[in-house]
């Protein structure tokens, strides 16, 4: 049962102060690698972007722990970092953060009204499609060209940048931490390195890993299915994507939404003890990535298509 399964899990909630260094470590070392690509030669300026966008995505993974308290265990230094360095680099707002994602998203999931990530889903028109096609005409290609990622970004905006105007200082804070950015690049690599290598892929390759991300989490599951294990999915990728997609646990959303308390550095692990479940294998079996699966697996987006083939999304009522 789930509740001798709790028993083994226990030792994967202890925390320490570096596993979250390692990782944002990592991200940096991929950018710089990154940006060097583009001085090699200028064409492999859009893998650039790329590996840049997908490392911010990283960082806001890193975010996402600071969030849930399990960044590091000690508490103080971790909101610092989860504010300063996670958090305002990817223009959000740590508390604004919380609120959304923990207190919102996790403790309401899949509720139409107050789940921010659900009312993100209606908002944007998926549960309006009307087919397959419509999805992927309408979402699917619109935003890998980019013309409907600035939903994405209203919806961080509103969610995850807190209250620039009723809090200045918070205003204050991103700017100076933009500044030391922008210092950073210029000296680095010159005065258009914060342009080219920072606030491009950001409003490209960010938005768009992001977008799909966050539809690959919960949608064609909210509404459709009750049961929590149901509700969310693990992503289990081919290698080429996961280059790109799935840092520091954001891979295991299934394990982190039954598990907020594990860090991401212990959620293969956890995986691993959960699927001597039998509902929890059930619901990871046959899970790809996003847009990749590995043996007779599916992607996420195949999922999501077949729901909508086979009528599950227009069944569900939608709270307007």
């Amino acid at each position: 049962s789930l509740d001798q399964l709790k028993t083994r899990l226990r030792s994967l909630y202890e925390q320490d102060n570096w596993h979250w260094a390692v990782g944002f470590a990592q991200d940096l070392i991929v950018i710089a690698v990154a940006i060097l690509l583009s001085f090699q030669t200028p064409y492999l300026y859009p893998l650039t972007i790329l590996l840049i966008g997908s490392r911010q995505r990283a960082i806001a993974s890193l975010l996402h722990e600071a969030a849930h308290l399990t960044l590091m265990s000690n508490r103080q230094v971790s909101r610092v970092i989860g504010e300063y360095l996670l958090a305002y680099p990817i223009f959000q707002n740590y508390e604004a953060y919380r609120r959304s994602h923990v207190k919102m998203h996790h403790h309401h999931l899949g509720n139409q009204l107050t789940d921010p990530d659900h009312r993100y889903y209606i908002d944007s028109g998926l549960y309006a499609a009307s087919d397959r096609f419509d999805f992927f005409l309408h979402h699917v290609l619109k935003s890998i060209t980019l013309t409907n990622t600035s939903r994405y970004f209203i919806y961080l905006v509103k969610h995850r940048a807190g209250d620039i105007v009723a809090k200045p200082m918070q205003g204050i804070k991103l700017l100076l931490v933009h500044l030391t950015i922008f210092a950073i690049f210029w000296i680095s690599v010159g005065p258009l390195g914060y342009l080219l290598f920072w606030l491009v892929p950001y409003f490209t390759a960010f938005q768009v890993i992001g977008w799909f991300s966050e539809i690959s989490e919960h949608f064609g599951m909210f509404g459709v299915y009750e049961d929590e294990v149901k509700m969310t999915r693990n992503r289990f990728p081919m290698l080429i994507e996961r280059i790109f997609i799935g840092m520091h646990g954001d891979n295991y959303h299934l394990t982190h939404h039954l598990f907020p308390g594990v860090p991401y550095w212990n959620l293969s692990k956890a995986h691993q003890i959960l699927m001597d479940d039998s509902s929890y294998s059930e619901a990871n079996s046959g899970c790809g990535g996003i847009f990749t699966a590995r043996g007779d697996a599916r992607s996420s987006l195949a999922q999501i298509f077949e729901a909508y083939r086979s009528g599950k999304i227009s069944a569900v009522m939608v709270a307007q």
